[in-house]
């Protein structure tokens, strides 16, 4: 209840025709081009999504990530509240847990630390003591409050941990890659 949990449609559309109101006050452009720069509409959205779906090769010798998380999805039917450190596995948890409940999805969005999704699957269990938790962390971000499983232990939380292991940082190591 009350006014939390609530879903609001976020209307695009306000900061939409500021941005191109602003854009075409210095000139440098029509504001037809910049709607059409600006503006993606959902019909555009589902035709990528159903001619560029995300896709994976599973192979035999190796459990692939994305693997692990679509299987996820099927095991748990959709229902778990997921969360999620930061890396790699923030992205796959993402992109392959098809979330189609509100407030199922608790991550920093790419704005907080590493080890941020142990305790935040902590307060995500202490919050809904009925429901399936799970953490999908990465091999180096569950290092960084593994300590706090004894608070999930001490507490009695069923809560769940996937980790995804590739052996590295991978997002660190996936920009370094990129760019060094």
């Amino acid at each position: 209840g009350g006014k939390f949990m609530k879903n609001k449609r976020r209307n695009h559309s306000a900061a939409f025709k500021a941005k191109v109101a602003l854009a075409a006050a210095k000139g440098d452009k029509t504001i037809a081009e910049l709607a059409s720069h600006y503006d993606v509409h959902p019909n555009q959205i589902a035709k990528w999504k159903s001619t560029a779906p995300l896709a994976y090769e599973q192979k035999k010798n190796v459990i692939k990530p994305q693997f692990v998380v679509d299987k996820l999805y099927q095991l748990t039917k959709g229902k778990a509240i997921i969360t999620t450190e930061v890396g790699q596995n923030q992205m796959w948890a993402a992109q392959y847990y098809h979330y189609d409940k509100p407030n199922h999805f608790i991550t920093s969005g790419g704005l907080g630390c590493m080890g941020f999704g142990l305790p935040a699957a902590i307060g995500a269990q202490l919050a809904c003591p009925n429901k399936l938790v799970v953490d999908i962390a990465g091999d180096g971000s569950i290092q960084m409050n593994i300590q706090e499983l004894t608070t999930a232990v001490q507490c009695g939380l069923p809560v769940k941990i996937v980790i995804l292991n590739n052996g590295y940082l991978g997002m660190v190591r996936q920009w370094q890659q990129l760019f060094f």
